[in-house]
Parts: C-alpha cells; structure tokens; sequence
C-alpha cells in the first residue's frame, strides 16, 4: 500500500523582479513628503488551473510611491521583492497570507488574508520530476546535486534537449534556454584557475517538507548587475561577475511541473540560487534524470538566459591529465623545411575526453586529435620557431620544442602570395575549422566562434576580397557583418550584438599594402575590412597582422589597441576564391 505523507510548511514564490523603484524615485518621493496609505494597498487571489490548492497571489495595490513587497504565505515562507506569488498547498487547512508593503520613508503596511484549503491534494508530489530531484519519499536524507565540473554530462543534456549547450554553465539570448553566447570549459570556474569556490556548492532537496539545504564555502557569485536585488554586497568585481559573502543555508523550494515557459518551473525560497545569481530564483528543469539535471534562468535586464547542468556527486570523477603524461616531439622531416610531429598522452584509466592541438609557431594552429603523429612544411622565412603542443581536458598540459628553419622557404612570397594575379580570398569554410574566430588577446582563449551558421554570418561567407596591384575590392553581395560597435554608421544597425546591414556599400578606392612594425608585418587595408566590421574604424583603415601567408592560406589578426587581459584578438581565416 501506498504510504501518503502530508507535508505542512510548503510554498513557491514566482519573483518577478522588484518593483519599480530606484534611490532617486525615493529621494523623490522623500521630498515630495509622499506617503503609502492603508487604502492603497491590497493583493487578490486565484486557484490556478492545474489545482484547487495552487493558488496565484497578486499585488493590486495602487502606489504612487516608491516600495518593497514581502510575502509570508502562511507556511513558513517569506518571499521579498515579488509582485506576485504562487503558493502550493497540497495539505487542507486554513491558512493566513500576509502582504508588506515598506515605503521609501519607513512607512509599514501590512494586509492578510485568511485562505481555506478544502481537501488534501498529495497528488501534486506524485510526479517524476519531484521523484527525481528528491530520490522520492523514501530518501529521508534528500539527494544532493552538484556542478557537472568535468563536463561528463554536457553532451548528453545538449542531445537531449536540442539546445546548443556545452558546459556546465553557461549563456544565450533571452528566452533560448541554451549557451549559445558563451559555455564553461572542464574546470574552468575552479579556484585554481579564477579564484572561485563554485564547485563546493552542494544543493541537497529534500521531499519531506521541501526543503531545501545549499552548503558551500561561504562565498557566492553572480552577475555584478543584479546581486543588490537580492542584498548581496559586492567584495570583487571581475568584468560582469561579482563575488559576495554567501553562507547557503535552509530554505524551501517547490517545482510546478506546467510552468509558464513549457518546462517544470523550480523555484527557490528567500535569497536562495543555485550557485551563480542571475536575478531570479525561477528556474526551468529543462532536463532531470535520476543523474543528471540542466536548469535555465532568465536574466531578464541583460537579455540573457543562463543554463547550468548538475549530476549526483558520486558521478563525479576525476577528469585532469597528468602533466607527465604528455611525449611531444618534432623531428626533421623529408626536406629542409617539413617536419614530423609525434604526440602521446600515455594512461587514461577514466576515458577523459581530451584533444589535442599543435601551434606550429609559424602562425599555424592544427587539431590533431584524431591523428597524433604527422608532419607540418614550414613556409616561413629562415628563424627559429617553437612549436607548441596543448592537450585540452578538464585542464591544459602543454609542451613545447624548437624548430630550425635555416632557409627561407621558396614558396614564402609575401606579395605573391597575396595577391597573385588578381587573387581573391574567402572565410575558410567550417569543415577547414572556421573562418572566424574570437580570442582573448593574452591567452589565446576562445570566446567566439563564428561560423556558417552563426546567425548573420551568411553576410560574411559570401564576402570576396580580390588584391590587384595596390587595390582591393570587396564583392559583399549586398550586405555586410558589422559588430555591434558599428552600428551607429548605419541606419539599419543593431547596438543589441552583431548584425548584417544592407547599408554598407564597399569602397571603390579601397588600397591595401604591408607594412613592417618592429619586425612584424602586418596587411594594412584602407576603405575595407576582411568580411566582418570589428569596430567603427577598421571601416576605413585596418592594421591587420598577417599571421600566415601561404598560397593557401591568409591568416589575419586584429587587436583593439594595446593587448590588455581582457581585449578581444580577432583572428580571421581566408582560403583562395579562385
């Protein structure tokens, strides 16, 4: 026979945001000697559709004034800075829900309603969803959830759900519910690598009573912009993160398995998030097994969404690569200027994914995961180059070994190369490995891959530079890629991320020559820009440094002034057209 539980202090808050107040609507109103009166203040209620003992509370009051709202839904819950809440009450009873409205001025308002729940509804925790993130009635001690810190999982979340989805954190644009802007790597919010203590959050839910226990190391992260929302104080800012001083703790949680964005809707108690704050404490189960779960949340002020992906912490293994695991190296090959690489990674008793890459030092960067030994032509001028092999798992293993190049190669023409005889250049297609890509300038690190199918990258591929003499011309095909710095100089721009405009038309007088800065070349092209705009000046002059030239390949990259930690390197591939 079944056992039915009855669970008394249960309750879920849907935080909207705050209400519309800012310092100066309160200095306002402190001027103006506004008051919120008993009068303006009310809330109303209503059984949702799926069940008598769900019930939606609503704000109603009319203030003119700058406020704060708090919730107590008569169960033990307190929710602040919500216009509305959802309480779920599966036990019958009478309950009283209080409304608290604080003014700007230190006035207090408070209303309560008493509300009766007629009859018990368990069915409401009968669900897989519950089952799985609890272990169900019989797991008294909850079941606890943590990062998929490795990435085992991410795969399996990204098959599943048809998201573009890559690690265990990660962003996309608002109302995506996929990492399409950027994704975690293995590791990568590890305090060894950004200071972080992420990876100690442990999120334990229980059934009994939903309940909810965060442990962690008593710090908190999140987006530098919302935090105060929730009264969280910034101790460091890094770029858009912040840290603050965030201890977990007790709370309650409650899932709604129709909730409005077509997913179980999970949501959070009090000032509780599951381990990076992004404004709400709404989150959709896009994706719950007994191992896995992947839940996104909106950051609706930065028109984001965020995914985040946990598994149960015994799944969790061990996923680094041994720094001496690593044999890398490169011998003279069949002539002066080619030379053979051989990698080995030696034992992986836990089958880590990794791959493997080489930076030939010549300009060239090659994926040689699926074939470790192999040989690379040099066509570069006479030097010394170091080669530089880095394999890729939940942390880097890099070796590196000097090559010797005791003559120019004959096929190292700079202009020849270039331009031929009326030589044109397109991106690179996907299958050659992306025509661009954006790095950080320092450390090489990929933020952004363009490809062919990246939305507006259509504008880009079908781009044609031909060189002839000391002209260049760009055949755009009527529409151009333009960062979104660029979108003041045109009409149809889009300030909001990179966009395709219809307004560019390319220069007839666009010149192009290589220039030498402290030994370096670099393709200096005025009145035109390779495929995509990086900002408003490379679209009249652009300082481009040329990485790699050969017959078959222009490799250019492009640096916002001085190379600072957190500058953008935009590295662009081109093959021949012709």
């Amino acid at each position: 026979m079944k056992q039915i539980i009855k669970f008394t202090f249960i309750a879920i808050a849907v935080a909207l945001g705050l209400s519309a107040c800012t310092s100066q609507n309160i200095k306002d109103d402190l001027a103006n000697n506004t008051r919120i009166t008993d009068d303006q203040v009310s809330f109303s209620y209503a059984a949702s559709a799926k069940s008598d003992n769900i019930l939606v509370f609503t704000n109603t009051s009319d203030i003119k004034a700058a406020y704060k709202l708090s919730w107590d839904l008569g169960n033990g819950t307190v929710v602040s800075n919500s216009e509305s809440a959802t309480g779920v009450y599966p036990d019958a009873g009478d309950y009283t829900v209080t409304l608290t409205v604080s003014g700007a001025d230190g006035t207090v308002i408070v209303k309560t309603q008493a509300i009766h729940i007629a009859k018990d509804d368990p069915s409401l925790f009968d669900t897989p969803t519950y089952l799985n993130l609890t272990g169900g009635v019989d797991s008294v001690n909850g079941k606890t959830w943590i990062f998929d810190q490795y990435n085992q999982y991410t795969k399996e979340v990204a098959t599943a759900t048809g998201k573009n989805i890559g690690g265990h954190m990660g962003l996309g644009p608002l109302g995506t519910e996929d990492q399409e802007w950027w994704a975690a790597g293995p590791n990568e919010k590890s305090f060894d690598n950004v200071g972080w203590y992420l990876y100690d959050f442990r999120f334990n839910f229980a059934l009994v009573g939903l309940k909810l226990n965060i442990a962690n190391a008593g710090w908190g992260y999140g987006r530098n912009q919302r935090i105060a929302q929730q009264g969280f104080v910034a101790t460091n800012v890094n770029g858009e993160d912040a840290t603050f001083k965030y201890n977990g703790g007790d709370y309650t949680y409650t899932v709604l398995d129709d909730g409005p964005d077509g997913f179980p809707q999970l949501t959070l108690s009090g000032n509780a998030f599951m381990g990076y704050y992004c404004g709400s404490q709404n989150y959709d189960i896009i994706y719950l097994t007994d191992q896995v779960m992947a839940l996104s949340t909106q950051n609706t002020v930065e028109g984001q969404d965020w995914v985040f992906i946990f598994i149960r912490p015994d799944l969790q293994k061990n996923m680094l690569i041994p720094d001496n695991a690593l044999t890398f190296t490169m011998t003279p090959g069949s002539d002066e200027f080619t030379y053979n690489y051989s990698v080995s990674v030696g034992v992986n008793p836990n089958d880590i994914p990794y791959t493997v890459s080489i930076d030939f030092g010549d300009g060239v960067t090659q994926d040689v995961s699926s074939a470790l030994t192999g040989s690379h032509e040099y066509v570069v001028s006479a030097g010394t180059y170091t080669a530089t092999c880095t394999v890729t798992a939940a942390n880097k293993v890099v070796k590196q070994q000097t090559v010797v190049i005791n003559n120019n190669n004959p096929k190292y023409d700079a202009t020849l190369n270039l331009v031929g005889t009326g030589k044109s250049w397109k991106l690179r297609p996907d299958s050659e490995g992306s025509g661009i890509i954006m790095t950080r300038a320092w450390t090489g690190e990929v933020w952004w891959t363009v490809t062919e199918t990246t939305d507006g990258a259509n504008a880009a591929y079908d781009d044609v530079l031909t060189f002839y003499g000391d002209k260049v011309k760009l055949d755009n095909h009527g529409d151009s890629f333009m960062n979104e710095s660029t979108a003041s100089l045109f009409s149809d721009g889009d300030s909001s991320g990179s966009f395709v405009t219809k307004k560019y038309v390319p220069s007839t007088d666009a010149t192009w020559s290589i220039v030498n800065i402290d030994d370096v070349n670099y393709l200096k092209l005025e009145n035109v820009f390779p495929m995509y705009a990086v900002n408003p000046d490379v679209v009249t002059e652009g300082l481009y440094q040329i990485v790699s030239l050969t017959p078959n390949l222009l490799q250019l990259r492009y640096i916002n002034g001085e190379p600072a930690e957190w500058d953008p390197a935009w590295n662009f591939y081109l093959v021949p057209a012709n």
